[in-house]
């Protein structure tokens, strides 16, 4: 059985002002032996969701480190980090 390998990333750019910016990117990896298309998503999707969720994380500490408040809902909206439950 060929080994599948399922790779998903997300980055982000905050802007810092004064023509400054600062990057973000998270990617995770897993490798699978299996050929079923149902839980290949099923890892796919939580690959996914784990990104975002790191992202996330990432991002309130830096705004927090700043000063800045800004909630989870207005973060996800702003960089496109869609909510684990709001995957199919």
């Amino acid at each position: 059985m060929a080994i599948k390998e399922i790779t998903k990333s997300v980055s982000a750019k905050v802007n810092l002002g004064n023509y400054q910016s600062l990057d973000f990117f998270v990617s995770m990896k897993m490798e699978l032996e299996t050929e079923d298309a149902n839980e290949i998503a099923i890892v796919a999707n939580t690959l996914r969701a784990c990104c975002n969720e790191t992202m996330l994380n990432d991002l309130r500490e830096h705004f927090k480190a700043r000063g800045k408040a800004i909630s989870d809902k207005q973060i996800r909206r702003q960089f496109g980090l869609a909510a684990e439950d709001e995957f199919g």
